[in-house]
């Protein structure tokens, strides 16, 4: 509705200004996105390494 003239009451500047603002709001919510992303595959990994640690412990005191 944006983008298409005559659809909704805005002049062409106005139009433009939204769009940038749109755009700006969809790259903050990417960049959130890809840093969420990056921050749960490095809690997986890290979860992982402990899991691993705590199963080695468990082996070296006997226990199952």
């Amino acid at each position: 509705m944006i983008i298409t003239d005559g659809e909704l009451e805005m002049k062409d500047d106005e139009r433009m200004r939204r769009i940038a603002e749109l755009r700006t709001d969809m790259q903050s919510k990417y960049r959130f996105c890809r840093e969420f992303s990056k921050d749960t595959q490095l809690m997986a990994t890290q979860r992982s390494v402990e899991h691993g640690e705590v199963n080695r412990s468990k082996k070296i005191h006997g226990l199952n």
